[in-house]
C-alpha cells in the first residue's frame, strides 16, 4: 500500500512539475510581448514623434507602410499592409539611405499576415536630417550587409 501511494505521489509530483514548466513558459512569452508592447508605445508616445509614409513600388503597387521614429533615441517601428507573402528563409529588412548613397540597415521584419500586414520595432541611424530615404527589401534569413534586391516599398526621411 505504501509503495501505490509513493508511486502516485511520485505521479503527482512530476505532473505538477510539467504544468509549472508549462505555465513558466508562458509567463516567459508573455513577458517578452509585454516589453515589445512597451517599446512600441515608448515610440508612440515621443514628443518630437516623426511619421514618413511608404509607398509600394512596381514590385509590389499595392503594398504601403509607415514610419514611426522617436528623432530623439533613434526607435523606430515600421508598419506595413499588403506584402507579398515571404518565402521560406527570407525576411524583409528596412534600409536608410544616407544622401551620399551609402545604405544602413534599420532591422528587419520577419513576418506578416495573410493579407501581407505586420510591423517591427527597428533602429534610426541617429540623427535623422542626415539621411533621405527609408526601403524595404526582401532579403535571406539574419538580414544583409546591403541590400540584395530591389526595394518593395520606398518613403522620404
Amino acid at each position: 500500500m505504501a509503495l501505490v501511494v509513493a508511486l502516485t505521489t511520485a505521479l503527482w509530483a512530476v505532473g505538477v512539475q510539467l504544468q509549472l514548466n508549462g505555465q513558466r513558459a508562458v509567463t516567459a512569452n508573455l513577458k517578452e510581448r509585454a516589453a515589445r508592447y512597451d517599446r512600441v508605445v515608448a515610440v508612440l508616445q515621443a514628443p518630437d514623434l516623426q511619421v514618413w509614409p511608404m509607398r509600394g513600388t512596381q514590385l509590389a503597387p499595392t503594398a504601403y507602410g509607415r514610419i514611426y521614429a522617436d528623432p530623439e533615441t533613434g526607435a523606430a517601428m515600421i508598419m506595413v499592409r499588403s506584402l507579398p507573402p515571404l518565402p521560406d528563409g527570407r525576411v524583409y529588412q528596412v534600409w536608410w539611405a544616407h544622401a551620399d548613397g551609402k545604405d544602413e540597415s534599420g532591422g528587419v521584419l520577419t513576418w506578416t499576415d495573410e493579407q501581407g500586414s505586420g510591423y517591427a520595432l527597428i533602429q534610426g541611424p541617429g540623427p535623422f536630417k542626415n539621411w533621405r530615404s527609408v526601403s524595404l527589401t526582401e532579403e535571406p534569413v539574419g538580414g544583409s550587409s546591403r541590400p540584395t534586391s530591389q526595394a518593395l516599398l520606398i518613403g522620404t526621411v
